[in-house]
């Protein structure tokens, strides 16, 4: 029940959907906070649940500050939720296309972890929940319109930090073009975390009745490891590639595969056809039919209108070549196993920060939806708090005192309704 004129229905806000109300006290661009009398089922049309992370944890914010991590798999976690919320709520759910909903908001999300948790997110079935998420959604929402600090996503590669974890998490080896999204991501958190604290200090709100505490306290707990981002950077280039500083090793190594190489390339320029390479072994790529003595084809090309010869004068150079491959091969392996080692000796941070900056983004594409929609903001009310007089105890007792003015059994006196 709204105290106002509805006009439009319920509008979709983030995780909440919102009420576009038509009168000139709450235009349409305005965030007012009509009371919003809900029942359980309505709770559909006030917060999205959070929801979890395949193959990490699922973060918020709690009362007292602090990081409450949820260590759950998805689809069991979706089959509780199902029965705790029950098939009349579910159905409601599927009326309302809650599902498309979440599909539009995730169209606002800047990072790909982002996207995916606006697209699963779930209803609370619960108040306290739901009044939680509004919260935390008036936190981004005086961040980005009432303080005018847009949180900036740029450059941060959540899909290859996603992977960097989970293969750290089985104890595997986590490859260069993962170890430096893993970097972006560490670089992008850090840098959300100065921001928003920043503006917290700006307008003097750090204490706990500060409008963006639930921010504050997010970021608190993200603590990066800023010795791992600096080897990593140094070690890996933005290709994902090992440089030749990552050890002694890999630069000795790498030198003498490109001696090699510069060797039988020198070769091939006496050959005719153009200097390729062919399962591995350098070679010359000519036209069919064209002879060199003594060489061998190693293959065809599609139509076989061009073959691959490898000069007998290069033989024993590409032996040596792809023994010294596989001792580069080797000697970066045994970096990346170091890197791999060193994150999965740091991965709670990591894992904090990743659900962090995911859980911000979610923030921010409410409140841009929001924005984007004119919609207002549903303030949450208990049904008992609002119906309990309407309760069959609470109207015979109306009666009585009804009954006992009119038959002149004490002086008239105001309707108790409590």
């Amino acid at each position: 029940m709204l105290q106002a004129r509805v006009r439009g229905g319920v509008q979709f806000n983030g995780r909440h959907c919102c009420v576009r109300v038509a009168t000139s006290a709450l235009p349409s661009h305005s965030y007012s906070t009509p009371t919003l009398h809900a029942r359980r089922i309505s709770h559909a049309t006030s917060a999205g649940r959070q929801c979890s992370i395949p193959g990490a944890k699922a973060v918020h914010s709690s009362s007292n500050g602090r990081l409450v991590n949820t260590v759950a798999a998805q689809v069991s976690d979706a089959e509780t939720y199902e029965v705790a919320a029950g098939p009349a709520f579910m159905h409601t759910l599927k009326m309302l296309e809650w599902r498309r909903l979440c599909e539009h908001l995730s169209k606002h999300a800047s990072t790909a972890l982002g996207k995916r948790m606006c697209s699963n997110l779930e209803v609370p079935i619960d108040m306290s929940t739901s009044v939680r998420l509004l919260n935390e959604t008036r936190a981004m929402l005086a961040m980005e319109n009432d303080y005018m600090s847009l949180l900036d996503y740029g450059g941060i590669n959540t899909s290859d930090a996603e992977g960097a974890i989970k293969r750290a998490a089985k104890g595997g080896m986590v490859s260069g073009k993962q170890l430096r999204g893993l970097v972006a991501m560490l670089q992008g958190a850090d840098r959300l975390k100065r921001q928003i604290q920043l503006v917290a200090r700006q307008n003097n709100v750090t204490n706990k009745d500060s409008p963006i505490w639930p921010l504050l306290a997010a970021v608190a707990a993200v603590n990066t490891p800023k010795a791992l981002m600096r080897d990593v950077a140094a070690a890996v280039n933005e290709d994902g590639d090992l440089a030749d500083s990552a050890s002694e090793q890999v630069r000795t190594t790498s030198g003498k595969v490109k001696a090699i190489t510069s060797r039988i390339n020198n070769i091939l320029k006496g050959y005719p056809g153009e200097a390729s390479e062919k399962s591995g072994r350098m070679c010359v790529a000519v036209a069919a039919g064209t002879k060199i003595n003594n060489g061998v084809m190693l293959g065809s090309s599609i139509g076989g209108g061009m073959v691959f010869i490898e000069p007998a004068q290069v033989v024993s150079l590409n032996n040596e070549l792809a023994a010294a491959r596989a001792e580069a091969m080797a000697a970066e392996e045994n970096v990346l196993w170091e890197l791999s080692g060193r994150v999965m000796g740091v991965q709670d941070d990591v894992e904090i920060a990743f659900n962090v900056v995911g859980w911000l983004d979610l923030l921010s594409a409410k409140v841009r939806f929001g924005m984007w929609l004119g919609a207002v903001m549903p303030q949450c009310s208990s049904w008992d708090d609002i119906f309990h007089k309407r309760s069959g105890s609470a109207i015979n007792k109306v009666r009585q005192q009804q009954q006992q003015q009119q038959h002149g059994e004490g002086d008239p006196s105001p309707i108790n309704w409590d």
